[in-house]
């Protein structure tokens, strides 16, 4: 006699609840906060891939209530919301066969909206800042380093250039913060589907994949941010103001797509032109991110790309 489809949903989701349960009690007792985004949905985009709505549902219920008799109930609900929000969006994706750029788009958007959201209620219910938590903290940090370095019998110049990086990021961050939510937000959005999607095809699905690096190509008019984003930057004299934080952060943006595409440019032309081994490649590649001269170079890459199609015309 065989099982209803019912009972086989209920028996995968019992299973896959059990599991992201194990994995929150592993990222309780190691608190990384970038492992829980990673991890934690992993059994919930499955459930939802392979079962339904209703069994999703039901599974994020039971799985959040056996961790508040665990551990403590903050930690279940925060644990619970980033499993199910991030598991639903991109299992609801990937069950509707999106491409894999619509996927990460999910993904990246569902993480960026708990990321804003989480931050939002530490303020208001804890009354807690964490940008300013966070630059305090380093302060501290450099503060302590400055003091041992000092007891070490460093020389003052040295310890001066530490504090005038403290005094660079203090100045920064507050800047650059929303850029750095949103390129941080993408990245694990890419893990996430990544991780999924190998997951998915071991499981014996055929799901839509992420073009290979050396493919990877992005919208023109990410060059054109990155001119508007520089000229804006060039007439504004306060960083501080509307304007000045706009550019900023529009100009960090498009600089890492270009810094991107480029390296995807580079990638390209050594595997495909030059026959170069993997190991040749990103070593060139590590050597290109590592020096920063070599950034912008590679950044005048990916915009020359974008706007010629060189490998378009090499490959001809």
């Amino acid at each position: 006699m065989t099982s209803s489809p019912n009972t086989k949903y209920i028996t995968e989701g019992a299973i896959l609840t059990a599991l992201f349960v194990v994995l929150s009690l592993a990222v309780y007792v190691l608190p990384i906060v970038l492992l829980s985004l990673i991890i934690l949905p992993i059994p919930y985009v499955v459930i939802f891939f392979r079962t339904n709505v209703k069994i999703f549902l039901m599974s994020a219920l039971i799985g959040l209530t056996i961790l508040v008799m665990i551990v403590d109930p903050i930690y279940a609900v925060v644990s619970s919301l980033i499993a199910t929000v991030i598991g639903g969006f991109l299992g609801y994706a990937l069950n509707s066969n999106w491409s894999a750029i619509k996927t990460l788009l999910a993904g990246s958007v569902s993480i960026l909206t708990l990321v804003m959201i989480s931050l939002g209620l530490t303020q208001i219910i804890l009354e807690i800042d964490i940008v300013k938590e966070t630059v305090n903290l380093f302060e501290v940090t450099i503060d302590a380093q400055e003091q041992s370095l000092e007891n070490m019998g460093v020389s003052e110049s040295q310890i001066k250039e530490l504090g005038e990086l403290g005094d660079m990021f203090y100045d920064n961050i507050m800047v650059f913060f929303p850029s750095g939510i949103i390129t941080a937000s993408v990245i694990l959005g890419f893990l996430q589907v990544s991780i999924n999607i190998k997951i998915l095809e071991k499981l014996g699905y055929a799901i839509k994949k992420l073009p290979k690096f050396r493919n990877w190509r992005f919208p023109i008019f990410f060059t054109w941010f990155y001119v508007l984003a520089t000229l804006i930057m060039l007439l504004t004299s306060d960083i501080y103001g509307y304007w000045g934080m706009l550019s900023a952060n529009l100009f960090f943006i498009s600089n890492w797509i270009l810094l991107v595409h480029g390296l995807a440019t580079i990638y390209w032309y050594f595997k495909e032109k030059k026959n170069l081994s993997n190991f040749v490649t990103i070593l060139i590649i590590i050597l290109g991110l590592t020096i920063s001269f070599l950034n912008m170079v590679i950044v005048l890459i990916g915009i020359s790309d974008q706007l010629f199609n060189f490998r378009e015309a090499l490959s001809k």
